[in-house]
């Protein structure tokens, strides 16, 4: 029996890093300069690895490629731009019309239809703005200032609501939780970090809340032999017998208090864990495993000063060779690396169940409620014998 050789793929070639106390990328969290601070997205990606994290903001890695999902919801975001920006749809179409990709053109047939369906309640819609940059300054519990970046899609004066500023987040989506956005929305990171960008852009207009506007992509694929006439229009007459199923938008209620709770809340414990983690890693970026503390070498009383120098790392301690010695008191210390407590690699194989619906506790969590749960003094309940 012959053996087949593994091909392996060659290594693509990365920047060589010659200082590596410096970021790769330039990304700092703190400062308001154009690539500091931190955005949705990349919050989204430190709470799910931070090890992933660090090599996209400082080392400045991206995945290669793209998805039809992310194209499809790239094209149709910049169609609801121009239209807020008073682009007639005549100059949209005509726009795409050089686009030859199939991706593209099923794009337009949804816009088309959007456009039709959502006709009478487009005509009482008076934008503000579209696709706005915003930057404002977080200060968290620690006493650390983080700006906190993004672009809003549209902003719209709600006349029903009394005149009120209402932000509406397009989702291109091929599911959508119903439960989640109508409960939970007021838990939901994105629309309610560009909710308090707004309260602080318009520090003295109402606050109306969200319009989380979800457009349905396609799931119908191209037959074999289907030319592309065909299945451009297979895909519009779906979208014409139910409209309803493509396109789904919720107006949700959110006061200047949500804002401030979900700051506080939800909020204000991420930007520690992000200003405790990069407090870890600034000195050694591109090393974040170990880090050094401070470890008591005899045992004299330590005084006020000591107290917080081994939790900061205080200046105020003095090199005597290879040892340290606070200045005050003359207590030795020695530098000693050990495992970062703020680093990890999220392990693959774990669950959440957010990423599915609500997830467990939501009752409690989002709306104070009992509901649904019971008390149990056994937290280790699959070590039960059957």
């Amino acid at each position: 029996m012959t053996k087949k050789k593994v091909k392996y793929l060659k290594r693509p070639e990365l920047p060589k890093i010659k200082d590596k106390s410096k970021v790769p990328s330039g990304w700092s969290l703190y400062g308001d300069g154009k690539n500091c601070g931190i955005s949705y997205s990349m919050l989204s990606s430190f709470m799910d690895c931070r090890e992933r994290f660090r090599l996209k903001a400082v080392e400045g890695l991206r995945q290669k490629g793209s998805t039809e999902a992310l194209e499809f919801g790239s094209t149709f975001h910049t169609m609801l731009e121009l239209n807020a920006l008073g682009i007639s749809n005549y100059d949209i179409q005509r726009k795409y019309a050089r686009k030859q990709d199939s991706l593209t053109k099923v794009a337009m047939v949804t816009y088309q239809e959007y456009m039709k369906y959502y006709a009478e309640d487009l005509k009482d819609m008076k934008y503000v703005e579209s696709e706005k940059e915003f930057c404002f300054p977080f200060r968290c519990s620690l006493g650390k200032t983080v700006y906190i970046r993004g672009k809003r899609d549209q902003l719209y004066v709600d006349k029903i609501a009394g005149g009120g500023l209402r932000l509406q987040e397009n989702k291109t989506k091929t599911q959508i939780s119903v439960d989640q956005i109508t409960r939970g929305l007021k838990a939901y990171l994105q629309p309610m970090i560009y909710l308090a960008s707004v309260s602080r852009d318009y520090p003295d207009k109402e606050i109306a809340g969200v319009n989380y506007n979800c457009i349905r992509r396609t799931s119908l694929k191209r037959k074999a032999k289907e030319t592309e006439v065909a299945y451009l229009s297979r895909v519009k007459e779906d979208i014409q017998n139910r409209p309803q199923f493509y396109f789904q938008a919720y107006e949700i209620d959110v006061t200047r208090k949500d804002i401030q709770k979900f700051e506080s809340e939800y909020l204000n414990g991420l930007v520690c864990q992000l200003v405790l983690w990069w407090e870890s890693v600034k000195n050694s970026p591109l090393d974040p495993w170990s880090i050094e503390i401070l470890v008591e070498v005899d045992d004299t009383p330590k005084c006020a000063a000591c107290e917080s120098l081994v939790e900061v790392h205080d200046a105020r301690v003095e090199r005597k060779s290879k040892k340290l010695s606070c200045k005050f008191c003359a207590k030795r210390y020695i530098k000693k690396a050990v495992a970062n407590p703020h680093h990890f690699t999220k392990g693959l194989g774990t669950f959440s169940p957010l990423s599915f619906g609500m997830g467990e506790y939501s009752n409690r969590v989002i709306e104070g409620s009992n509901v649904g749960l019971e008390f149990s003094s056994n937290q280790f309940p699959e070590l039960d014998n059957a």
